[in-house]
């Protein structure tokens, strides 16, 4: 029943109904709820399908789904309780907030007060309640978008991006505590810039800054800048207050030893034990799927990074016990695979032929469970 609402869905094919199914499609998940993954799975291809029958992509579908949430141009909205008048702001944490008129941000809209006009008071209350359950959902889930973007180093050409994130009347919110880079028609990083609250730009000295010249645009990953770079944005970013909807400038960066890039395995964490529990879930906290046998056991997970397919194996098959915390799991090695095109046969790539960022990413994740570890 579920998976012909999705049919009926794309069906419907309003942009309306399309968002919803995107929804599904993108929402964070849980390995607990295997149901809800089939589920989540058939919704992607079914915005797959969309996307080729418009001529699109699935990100640049995605892109062109993201609701407004009833926000102006420059992402604010009004309420009004007639004498007086209250401002959306979305705070730390992409937490919905409220600005009163002396600038002080509080959780909540404040109480209707007897000078107050009653009938628009009420209204008021009503549209932030649905307000603040639309932006959570929402920005939470265009917050990991923009994060795998980065990640995967996706690029948007300069009009693309000007239409589906600046102009956008969420997505400008969540762009403006980010580094962004200009790329030339080679891929390689030009210049830096950050968008401002009036839809401009702005470099690292915070003069003005063009896209004249710019072939696409991308969030910038940290191992992109050198220090000096990361330092002046770091200070750019901490004088306007801006905090950033996930890490970037201050994500940790992880690179390989020259010797372990002569071998096609990272072995820096082989032996470490930790509970079963801990590094399970743990790595799907971090975006790792079990990959299972024929029994529905498993003895290593797996992650798609640029590039390639990111494996990590431990030391034994694990089926229905391993929630006893008292159950460790060894970690042997992890390794990375692509598909040689040759009848989707695997194939296990050197250490040296991975993508830094991939690297990077992969160690930072195994080395916050291994803290965990004895």
């Amino acid at each position: 029943r579920a998976v012909l609402g999705l049919e009926c869905l794309m069906k419907i094919g309003t942009d309306k109904a399309i968002m919803q199914l995107n929804l599904i499609a993108i929402q964070p998940f849980s390995a607990r709820k295997m149901n809800f993954r089939a589920l989540k799975d058939k919704a992607g291809s079914l915005i797959e399908a969309i996307a080729m029958k418009k001529g699109l992509t699935a990100q640049q579908l995605e892109d062109r789904l993201v609701p407004d949430c009833g926000l102006d141009e420059r992402g604010s909205r009004v309420f009004d309780f007639g004498p007086r008048q209250f401002h959306f702001v979305l705070g730390p944490g992409l937490k919905p907030a409220i600005k009163l008129p002396d600038g002080t941000v509080k959780d909540n809209l404040p109480n209707p007060r007897a000078k107050d006009d009653a009938t628009k008071a009420e209204a008021a209350v009503a549209e932030w309640k649905l307000l603040k359950k639309q932006i959570k959902e929402v920005a939470s889930i265009q917050a990991q978008r923009l994060e795998q973007s980065m990640v995967f180093g996706s690029r948007w050409t300069v009009p693309e991006f000007e239409l589906v994130l600046v102009k956008h009347s969420l997505n400008t919110i969540l762009i403006r505590p980010l580094i962004w880079g200009g790329y030339d028609s080679k891929g390689k990083l030009a210049a830096a810039f950050r968008v401002n609250e009036d839809r401009t730009y702005a470099d690292a000295a915070d003069n003005a800054f063009t896209l004249k010249g710019i072939d696409t645009v991308g969030i910038v990953q940290p191992l992109h800048l050198n220090e000096t770079d990361r330092t002046a944005w770091g200070g750019v970013l901490s004088d306007y207050e801006l905090i950033a909807p996930f890490p970037q400038l201050d994500r940790r960066v992880i690179r390989l030893e020259p010797e372990e890039l002569k071998a096609s395995e990272i072995t820096r964490f082989q032996g470490i034990a930790i509970p079963a529990p801990t590094l399970i879930f743990g790595l799907e906290r971090f975006g790792w799927s079990r990959v299972r046998d024929g029994h529905g056991n498993f003895e290593q997970h797996s992650k798609c990074v640029p590039g390639a397919t990111a494996v990590v194996r431990y030391d034994m098959s694990v089926g229905f016990d391993y929630s006893n915390p008292k159950n460790p799991l060894t970690i042997k090695t992890c390794h990375f695979e692509n598909y040689s095109g040759r009848g989707l046969r695997v194939k296990q790539l050197p250490l040296k032929k991975v993508d830094s960022v991939a690297i990077s990413e992969v160690l930072s994740d195994l080395s916050a469970l291994a803290a965990k570890g004895e």
